[in-house]
């Protein structure tokens, strides 16, 4: 696997919504990629994934990055559990994917009584 570089923006994370989904930003300003939270290997395919603050994306077989699933949500506490099994802290509830990122699942509803 090469070494890939990334740019981490150290910014506070401040700006959720009360869905734990961060608003997208601007086309003129939208990010690549900012303030890393996680960096984990899908086993089903050996793709890297990477858990930031506007959404999880995937390294491609080219060295590309590309945001999983257009989603622009706070993804902290990020790991792969098995092939295609994502956990992470969704801001503030535990989630769950069962489709490398593609959606998620509340497993635990913390904050919402």
């Amino acid at each position: 696997m090469s070494l890939i570089c990334v740019s981490v923006d150290l910014a506070a994370c401040s700006s959720d919504t009360a869905q734990g989904k961060t608003a997208p930003p601007s086309a003129s300003s939208a990010p690549a990629l900012d303030h890393v939270h996680g960096l984990g290997v899908n086993p089903a395919d050996d793709t890297l994934y990477i858990a930031s603050h506007s959404g999880v994306y995937q390294v491609t077989q080219d060295g590309a990055v590309e945001r999983v699933a257009d989603r622009y949500q706070d993804t902290m506490g990020f790991a792969v559990v098995g092939p295609g099994n994502f956990l992470a802290s969704g801001h503030p509830d535990l989630i769950e994917s069962n489709d490398a990122a593609k959606t998620w699942t509340a497993l635990s509803l913390i904050f919402h009584v």
